[in-house]
């Protein structure tokens, strides 16, 4: 995915990479090698599905909660 960005925003080397002004960017894994590389930048967010039981939003051992279904960020 990392490489998909920045082919995206044709930047030549993730080594360097930052995401632009007001980027945002969830990730629906928070235990995968994207989210060691991204979780410094600003406007990354992670989450995960911890079933229906859980509203959508709600922090569930520090990890957010979200129904790709039902999203619950402001511009979603």
């Amino acid at each position: 995915m990392v490489l998909m960005i920045c082919l995206r925003l044709n930047l030549q080397s993730a080594e360097f990479f930052s995401f632009p002004e007001n980027f945002a960017v969830n990730d629906t894994e928070s235990y995968e090698a994207l989210h060691g590389q991204l979780i410094s930048f600003d406007g990354y967010v992670c989450s995960e599905y911890c079933g229906g039981d859980h509203p959508s939003g709600m922090a569930i051992n520090h990890i957010r909660h979200e129904a790709l279904q039902k999203l619950t960020f402001e511009d979603d």
